[in-house]
């Protein structure tokens, strides 16, 4: 067993399995998927072990949380990766798609957060990757529920940062825009549609956005790069940009007045601002 222990959460897909095949030479990579079919799957792809976890339900998390804590003692790097997107526009969603949205990129890491830390106390350099993206900095129309939930991981994980720097461990938030993974896809299939026509140019809008990311989007390498780097850190900064509309989304944020921001977002995505 190498001595470097890292956890990856939602390693089935996107980044996921290409942390997994990335730090595979030199590190215990532990995968945890949602669905068993993934299991062999991820062995094949370097994992040391795998679990099967839906970070959603607690005993899943509970059961395989102890499970890692009995074999490896400790974490070194937990990354949690696991997420997913809700699209639609807020009208069209009802609290399951809410309840949801939040119980993956929310509620599930925080308590997989949770769960480790006893484990990552036993670590010299631990460290807790978070993954963020530009929507928890700006919440554009049709991924309210996505983007709130990673503005709520942002401040969750901003949070933690302060309680856990007196004890060593190092949490950092990669703000990443867009890139080439099966999150685009399965946000295509499973988004919710307002049953009207208030927002049909908008809704027009989105699906052929979400078309052209699914194909045109980064390659995600720039992602692993970035985790790469961040793991050999001996103090790693909260906060990390990704990708190249990462550093304009934060520029927009900063200087750009809501007024001409609203502008241009409502004018380009088809309507006309009141």
């Amino acid at each position: 067993m190498k001595d470097r222990i890292i956890v990856v959460t939602g390693a089935a897909g996107g980044f996921g399995r290409k942390i997994v095949h990335q730090f595979k030479e030199d590190s215990t990579v532990i995968a945890c998927v949602r669905k068993e079919e993934d299991i062999n799957s991820l062995y094949k792809a370097g994992a040391a072990a795998v679990y099967r976890m839906d970070v959603t339900v607690k005993e899943d998390r509970c059961t395989v949380m102890k499970k890692i804590a009995e074999k490896y003692r400790k974490i070194d790097i937990l990354i949690n990766n696991a997420g997913m997107c809700q699209g639609g526009v807020q009208e069209a969603l009802d609290d399951t798609d809410w309840d949801h949205q939040f119980n993956v990129n929310v509620t599930g890491t925080a308590s997989v957060t949770r769960l480790a830390l006893p484990m990552l106390k036993k670590s010299s350099a631990a460290k807790i990757i978070q993954m963020g993206s530009v929507s928890g900095r700006i919440g554009l129309p049709g991924v309210g529920a996505y983007a709130a939930s990673k503005f709520a991981l942002r401040g969750m994980s901003q949070s933690l940062r302060f309680e856990l720097l007196p004890l060593s461990i190092h949490v950092t938030l990669l703000e990443i825009a867009s890139f080439k993974t099966a999150i685009w896809d399965k946000s295509r299939d499973t988004a919710s549609y307002y049953d009207g026509q208030d927002y049909k140019e908008l809704e027009t809008y989105l699906k052929e956005k979400v078309e052209h990311t699914s194909i045109k989007a980064a390659d995600p390498e720039a992602v692993i790069k970035m985790i790469v780097r961040i793991s050999e850190m001996k103090k790693p900064a909260f906060l990390y940009r990704v990708g190249a509309g990462a550093g304009i989304y934060a520029l927009i944020d900063k200087w750009m007045p809501m007024r001409i921001l609203e502008k241009i977002v409502v004018n380009k995505t088809g309507g006309k601002s009141g």
